[in-house]
């Protein structure tokens, strides 16, 4: 019998919704479903016994039982699996929160939804300042493109629009936007980034990576507050989701500690492994190697900060081949594969994080075992 204590929260995950709310400090003694343990000398077991929201036993059914709380719930699996907690292997958590608390796309069947979603959004908000939104891909859209200026502009009634691809790697700016932030047919390329454009040369609306800073200064900078609400709202959706943990891409420096207040705090209800932005880790490489994670004693909200895995901010540029569109890092000059890291740091072996191995291969894993 394994007898394992680990926080409930960051080692279980529901194939099924057998809890309709979080365990947090209960007592239980869950059966009734084959229980996955990823432990290879036991990698099934018929119960797991949770005392305080903590695991203290994971076996055989009259094993656990004995090692089980006085009066703890039952749970019976009914025939769903129990797994170990799956970790969110990239996501970035600020973006998560802004999306839910601007003009959410998550998903916009085609570039018309979108406008139509921009419509409505703005007939109930009225806003009088350039709206941003997120979410949209444009996988599987009837129209077979990524989402263009002309889409937004007849909805926005000359009102600046940015909408930024799910993935974060891209946005979409309407003629308004761009007008504003002076990008135009003449305007270059900058180093890691895209401006995407049509056969006659001029922008599509679509700024890929770096090429999204133009447009950036038509938003305002968030207070802390906007951040601490963007995080809540982030954490709210991820452990929705069921996530137990998250890799949380391109954390500026500045949110780290804000993270770690949240942990202190108990709102961190996921292990956080925050890979910060390259070009703000300048106190990670300063300390060196950490020796252990950083984390709140409390077990909650593991938050490791690895000098190894800042992300470069131009990597993951979109590229489109054969009408398949891929956030993957083709090592193009000046656009994916340009990390911000200086010669030292590379020699050091301070690696920033890259998306090579990204979607390409999780599509093909996942078609060669749905057709197995």
């Amino acid at each position: 019998m394994l007898t394992p204590r680990l926080p409930l929260a960051a080692a279980l995950g529901f194939a099924a919704a057998c809890l309709a709310a979080p365990a947090g400090a209960q007592d239980l003694l869950i059966t009734g479903g084959p229980i996955y343990t990823g432990v290879e000398a036991q990698p099934t077991a018929k119960a797991v016994a949770v005392t305080a929201g903590r695991i203290v036993a994971v076996g055989d059914l009259a094993a656990v039982r004995a090692k089980a709380a006085a009066g703890a719930r039952a749970i019976d699996l009914k025939g769903a699996a129990l797994f170990p907690g799956f970790t969110d292997a990239h996501a970035p958590l600020a973006g998560v929160g802004e999306r839910e608390l601007t003009l959410n796309l998550e998903g916009s069947g085609s570039a018309a939804e979108v406008a139509r979603r921009l419509a409505a959004y703005l007939a109930q908000r009225r806003p009088t300042r350039a709206v941003f939104g997120r979410g949209w891909i444009e996988t599987g859209w009837p129209e077979g493109r990524f989402l263009e200026r002309g889409d937004l502009d007849a909805v926005a009634r000359g009102l600046p629009v940015v909408l930024r691809r799910a993935d974060g790697h891209a946005v979409t700016a309407n003629s308004a936007a761009l007008k504003a932030a002076g990008v135009d047919r003449n305007t270059k390329d900058p180093p890691g980034g895209q401006i995407v454009k049509d056969a006659q040369g001029e922008p599509t609306g679509m700024l890929v990576d770096k090429a999204m800073a133009l447009v950036a200064g038509l938003a305002t900078d968030p207070t802390e507050a906007d951040r601490l609400a963007a995080y809540r709202a982030a954490f709210k959706v991820e452990a929705a989701y069921g996530w137990t943990g998250l890799h949380n891409m391109s954390v500026p420096w500045r949110d780290v500690a804000l993270l770690e207040a949240m942990a202190a705090r108990g709102e961190a209800p996921l292990r956080v492994y925050n890979a910060i932005d390259a070009g703000q880790a300048g106190p990670l490489f300063d300390q060196g190697k950490p020796r252990r994670a950083d984390h709140h004693p409390g077990g909650q909200g593991l938050f490791r900060r690895r000098p190894r895995l800042p992300r470069g901010g131009a990597t993951g540029a979109l590229c489109r081949r054969a009408g398949q569109s891929w956030p993957v890092c083709h090592g193009t000059a000046g656009h994916a594969g340009d990390h911000d890291q200086s010669p030292g740091q590379r020699r050091a072996g301070r690696h920033p994080r890259n998306r090579r191995r990204g979607q390409r291969r999780s599509a093909e894993a996942l078609r060669r075992i749905a057709a197995s």
